[in-house]
C-alpha cells in the first residue's frame, strides 16, 4: 500500500491518500479518510473514470480540489 500527502489550498490543507494495489485480481482502492471517499478502480477503466471520481469528489469538495486530487492519483497509479 502507497501513502500519499497531498497539499491543497494554498497548502493549508494536507490530505492523506491511500492506494492500495491488487496485481492479481487487477484494482486499485483509492481511499481519502478526510473527505470520506473511497474508490475502486480496475486497470481496464484507468482511461474512463477520472470524470467519475472527480464527480464524486466534488461531492464534498470544490472542483479545484477534485481536479487536482485525480490529477495527482493518477500520476501516483502510473508511478506504481
Amino acid at each position: 500500500m502507497k501513502i500519499r500527502k497531498a497539499a491543497f489550498e494554498n497548502h493549508k490543507e494536507l490530505i492523506h491518500t491511500y492506494i492500495y494495489e491488487d496485481k492479481k485480481e487487477e484494482y486499485f482502492i483509492i481511499a481519502v479518510p478526510a473527505i470520506q471517499w473511497s474508490y475502486k478502480l480496475p486497470y481496464d477503466y484507468l482511461a474512463s473514470v477520472k470524470e467519475e471520481m472527480k464527480d464524486s469528489i466534488q461531492k464534498t469538495k470544490t472542483s479545484e480540489i477534485a481536479d487536482e486530487l485525480v490529477a495527482k492519483v493518477f500520476m501516483w497509479i502510473h508511478e506504481m
